[in-house]
């Protein structure tokens, strides 16, 4: 490729990546649990392009509550919100490498 410009496949990768990679879509991975290297990608991709993590916590935590208001005993998603309160306390305190290593955890 010449100088200065950026090689067609990158562009294509991004472009790819960029439509299928969004928060929204990292919920719908984690809630079918059939695929965890989607989920890794995902995240991968979001940490990349510096996403900021309070939003997919606030995203996950949304989530997680509205399931719980149709299962009020579902004991993983009670234990998913305290993780997730833990994760937006690491955000709060300026943690973000620790975030994204929990949000990783949680994630699988």
């Amino acid at each position: 490729s010449k100088p200065g410009l950026i090689p067609h496949d990158l562009i294509e990768e991004y472009a790819l990546s960029s439509g299928q990679y969004d928060v929204f879509k990292l919920i719908d991975a984690m809630a079918q649990k059939k695929n965890p290297e989607k989920i890794i990608q995902i995240l991968d991709y979001l940490h990349k392009t510096n996403f900021e993590p309070a939003i997919i916590v606030w995203a996950l935590a949304r989530a997680v509550r509205n399931q719980l208001t149709h299962h009020p005993q579902d004991k993983i998603a009670l234990n998913r919100l305290i993780q997730l309160a833990l994760i937006d306390q690491a955000i709060k305190t300026g943690a973000h490498q620790e975030a994204w290593s929990k949000l990783y955890q949680l994630s699988l």
